[in-house]
């Protein structure tokens, strides 16, 4: 199975040269199919959503870890607008989710974040210039900045969490939307059947150690952003995107898993797959 690609260097781009990545809506507006029900869309019906992650071996959670230093969400990336609004419950949420598996959580203020991120990565980019002898810098990742943003913030913790929101494709199945491990409901007008592709928010997570070693990162989907206005025939921004408190907590657990070694069912669904393999495991509807 493929590892899931993991978004590391792209995020300290707005601390270089280049510009920083973001997320574009995509082709969802006007581009819905509607569809008379599941037969016209084959067997995918049936196909349950893909949750994706990658856990290095050896490497899931043991109780010997205690602390655990949380990113401010979203600091390292920049998102659209229209995903801010669910931002501060998402991060809540992940703490909540940590200290529910006895991790004491360290929350940096924002602005002392932003200024030992920008240190570290300064650090590790007069680093990568030393190491080359020739001025070529190359790519720095999470991995480089990460004990840099530990020491300079006086930080006593095991393990690193990095956390934000990032729009996904998803997949429309008669009434619902798949992907990255959950389904929603596509809020409608009417009783119709889709196919096609839906934007939709996830959670992406990456985990460290202190010394910034990857160990762990997941995939955990969110809500629907856009719901179907049959009338005007259109995709509309839903007002009340990312409010749904259970979705977003299932969100948050499917996006931890396989990490912590349990938790293999979220709001009632088991996860499948062995927790200690890297590659894809598919989450029963």
């Amino acid at each position: 199975m493929t590892p899931i690609q993991t978004r590391s260097a792209f995020r300290l781009r707005r601390y270089g040269t280049a510009s920083p990545s973001s997320h574009g809506r995509g082709a969802l507006r006007g581009a819905f199919v509607l569809a008379l029900g599941c037969g016209l869309v084959a067997t995918s019906c049936t196909v349950p959503p893909k949750h994706e992650y990658e856990l290095a071996p050896g490497q899931a959670y043991d109780s010997s870890l205690e602390t655990v230093l949380l990113f401010p969400i979203n600091e390292l990336v920049t998102i659209p607008d229209y995903l801010m609004k669910g931002q501060e419950d998402v991060s809540r949420i992940v703490g909540e989710y940590l200290q529910a598996r006895g991790l004491k959580v360290e929350r940096p203020e924002a602005e002392a974040f932003r200024s030992a991120s920008r240190r570290a990565y300064d650090s590790a980019r007069r680093k990568s210039m030393s190491l080359s002898g020739d001025n070529v810098i190359s790519e720095i990742t999470l991995s480089d900045i990460v004990p840099g943003v530990v020491e300079i913030l006086k930080s006593t913790a095991d393990l690193v969490v990095v956390q934000d929101l990032t729009v996904r494709k998803g997949e429309g199945i008669g009434r619902s939307v798949r992907w990255d491990g959950v389904s929603r409901k596509i809020p409608s007008t009417q009783r119709v059947s889709w196919s096609g592709t839906f934007e939709a928010a996830s959670l992406h997570l990456e985990v460290f150690k202190a010394d910034g070693t990857k160990v762990f990162a997941g995939y955990g989907g969110l809500d629907l952003l856009w719901g179907a206005n049959i009338r005007a025939s259109r995709m509309v921004l839903m007002d009340d995107r990312l409010e749904d408190e259970a979705n977003l907590r299932e969100g948050v657990c499917v996006a931890f898993y396989p990490y912590f070694g349990e938790g293999k069912v979220c709001r009632g669904i088991p996860l499948l797959g062995n927790e200690r393999d890297v590659g894809v495991v598919d989450k029963g509807t």
